[in-house]
């Protein structure tokens, strides 16, 4: 990843018969902070969870935006807090539009093969709209020191870069996923603003591969050991006079020891990718930094998988503190200058319709960073 070249503050020796130049602005680190705590979020996460039970998923809209506002409002850079700003009503109207698109695709299946067809088809081609959409949406409703941010990606754009990916991904037979997702992250990234101040990304492809590469090395050993697992089962089964299946606990136990070992290379990609992806953005002058490792998310999120099953899911709100907190500490904004941006009055993402498709599970983009 690129460095970023600090500079030095101080007066050049002017030059004869020349007024002084201004002295060099020099580069500040704002780390960012997270300031959730535990109890604090619990009591929202289980007033959401029994009213979106109990409303049958309608309260659900507010509960996003508490979510939001919550995580939101506890994360500082500079002495400056974000902020949520999307109306539930919103929300829970293009909620409603989703579902009921869902609802009639479901009843399709059972009475007309070819409606369902039709209508899987016209929904997967909408896909690269309701990205757009649910980006501006989410962009428009986040702000920081009063001014909001905006996406500007076009719709043709998306479904350029969808085709696009689409094509590389079935030629090279899914090899060329990470500039798939390389390619995705570079559009949703550069089409951001703050105010007047665009955003850009230096990460490049070449960075990508490395860590899938890197990763697949990772992942062999578990799948030879899996592979080994079953050579081994099946000869012992032509020796014997009948086939003998091996006793559900050795089963079970080399699954769970594939399965623990996922979790390396998984972290090993969690951290790399968000490195990227934070560590490559540059809003006007200013640029960040990001330095999660593997071993520590390791440890993370096997610690919050452990508390969550043997709590039955009452510590769910611990494990999201726990990993809004780490992303936060490892994540630092170098600033040349004041965070100055005037607003160029954006004004999109004014529906709700995308942002609900993306909760749906859909189009979630989470741009691997998990």
């Amino acid at each position: 990843m690129n460095q970023y070249p600090y500079a030095q503050s101080g007066w050049q020796a002017p030059q004869q018969h020349q007024a002084p130049p201004e002295p060099q602005q020099s580069w500040r680190a704002l780390p960012f902070q997270f300031t959730g705590n535990t109890s604090e979020y619990f009591r929202i996460w289980i007033v959401n969870t029994l009213l979106s039970i109990v409303t049958l998923g309608i309260y659900s809209a507010w509960a996003k935006v508490r979510r939001k506002q919550y995580f939101y409002r506890h994360t500082w850079v500079e002495g400056t807090s974000f902020d949520y700003l999307a109306d539930p009503i919103k929300i829970l109207k293009g909620r409603l539009v989703i579902g009921a698109i869902i609802a009639v695709l479901a009843v399709s299946q059972q009475y007309s093969p070819v409606l369902y067809v039709s209508l899987l088809v016209l929904l997967v081609f909408a896909s690269p709209w309701l990205v757009v959409k649910a980006l501006a949406f989410n962009a428009r409703n986040s702000a920081f020191r009063n001014l909001r941010f905006a996406f500007a990606g076009r719709t043709g754009e998306a479904y350029s870069t969808y085709l696009k990916m689409m094509g590389i991904y079935l030629i090279t037979c899914g090899l060329g996923y990470p500039y798939m997702q390389w390619k995705l992250t570079q559009f949703v990234v550069t089409r951001h603003y703050y105010g007047d101040q665009e955003f850009s990304w230096r990460t490049s492809s070449t960075d990508y591969f490395m860590v899938y590469l890197k990763a697949l090395g990772m992942v062999l050993p578990a799948y030879v050991l899996f592979i080994g697992f079953g050579v081994l089962s099946a000869m012992s089964a032509k020796q014997s006079s009948g086939f003998e299946p091996p006793p559900p606990w050795l089963l079970f136990s080399a699954i769970g020891v594939v399965y623990a070992y996922l979790l390396i290379p998984a972290a090993f990609v969690r951290a790399r990718v968000g490195n990227l992806v934070y560590g490559g953005i540059q809003i006007g002058n200013h640029v960040f930094s990001s330095n999660q490792r593997a071993r520590e998310l390791i440890k993370l999120y096997a610690v919050n998988a452990l508390a969550i099953v043997f709590s039955l899911g009452l510590m769910i709100p611990w494990a999201q503190i726990r990993l809004a907190k780490y992303r936060a500490e490892h994540l630092t904004l170098h600033a040349l200058g004041p965070l100055f941006a005037e607003n160029l009055g954006l004004d999109q993402g004014r529906s709700a319709l995308g942002d609900a498709a993306n909760d749906l599970g859909d189009l979630d983009l989470d741009l691997g960073l998990g």
